[in-house]
């Protein structure tokens, strides 16, 4: 099977060698940078990174070409590992995953085949809190009776937020919730709701705010919880699952999960990057969240900007954890669930 990122090295028309430090010629001169979306077209993270990719390659020396495409498969886990280990460490493979990896990389989540302290971040363009969102049919208008009735919850990986926020609630707090996953991305979540497959799901607020709009707008979908360290202003009245926590324990697990919310809507190169294309990447990054036109695009696309350096981004990844060995196991069980 070819490696989705081989036609990414095989589309670079120039090569990265040491004849250019010999002369002036930029690293990224006649390059492809491809980025890569851990999630299906059409949704959030797709959006979010096209828009990037539309305007970032200016304030790259030499203009490169950006071109995005889509890696599907466990909740981005899938491109994460392929990111690290597979793809070429010249700078021209950059990756957009769940803001929840970095955390389930602390609670030693199975299927990782990373350490991302090493991944190189390039840049945040937005936080992330999310929240789950119910039917308008289905019965459940609050937390509370989520914990007494059963709900079908659409999710897509298991590595996801989408997957992580119900399970957790469910070991945590009590809720009911039935999770079918293997949907590849939010739009497909969201189909399921209309379809009525499913009663709730998970869906990062900006999302809901910018593609989804008219699910709250028209009534037909309400909030019951938000997965963030505090309220966002468009829903007041839903309570962050930090405040569910029946004590102290509870409160660390939850807060730890809900730190995601601050990674949010990220970008990465793999380890091996050299330092000085590193640091390219994340000043074009800055740059382009600066430019006017980008921030004309995002606001018509009703997308929420809230730029953080990759430096200072690095700095908050490394400083998770510290918890002690008994609650991270059981922070870990937390994530997990099954019928």
């Amino acid at each position: 099977m070819r490696h989705v990122f081989l036609l990414a090295a095989a589309l670079a028309t120039t090569p990265f060698c040491a004849s250019h430090a010999a002369d002036s010629t930029p690293p990224f001169k006649n390059a492809r940078i491809t980025i890569s979306v851990g999630y299906g077209a059409g949704g959030g993270f797709d959006l979010y990174a096209r828009v990037l990719a539309r305007y970032i390659g200016k304030h790259i020396p030499g203009e490169p070409t950006v071109i995005v495409q889509n890696v599907t498969g466990a909740g981005s886990l899938k491109l994460a590992n392929s990111l690290y280990n597979v793809a070429p460490k010249d700078g021209t493979a950059i990756g957009m995953v769940a803001q929840s990896l970095p955390v389930s990389q602390v609670l030693g989540s199975p299927g990782i085949k990373f350490d991302f302290a090493k991944f190189q971040v390039i840049g945040r363009m937005a936080s992330m809190d999310t929240a789950v969102i119910v039917w308008h049919t289905v019965p459940v208008k609050t937390i509370a009776e989520a914990q007494q009735k059963t709900m079908n919850v659409a999710a897509t990986g298991p590595s996801s937020d989408a997957f992580i926020t119900p399970a957790v609630l469910n070991n945590i707090i009590k809720t009911k919730f039935n999770i079918i996953s293997g949907y590849t991305g939010t739009r497909a979540t969201m189909t399921a709701l209309e379809r009525r497959e499913a009663d709730a799901t998970t869906v990062s607020i900006s999302s809901l705010l910018a593609e989804f709009s008219s699910y709250i707008k028209n009534k037909d979908a309400h909030a019951i919880v938000q997965n963030a360290l505090k309220r966002h202003p468009a829903f007041p009245d839903a309570p962050t699952m930090v405040e569910l926590a029946r004590n102290d324990d509870d409160r660390r697990i939850l807060t730890l999960f809900a730190a995601g919310s601050a990674i949010g809507r990220f970008f990465i190169a793999p380890p091996g990057v050299p330092a000085d294309r590193v640091e390219i990447l994340r000043k074009a990054f800055m740059e382009a969240m600066r430019d006017p036109a980008l921030i004309a695009a995002a606001e018509k696309s009703h997308l929420e900007l809230e730029p953080m350096s990759g430096k200072d981004l690095q700095g908050v990844i490394a400083g998770l954890g510290g918890m002690p060995p008994a609650l991270l196991e059981r922070a870990l069980a937390a994530q997990k669930w099954s019928k």
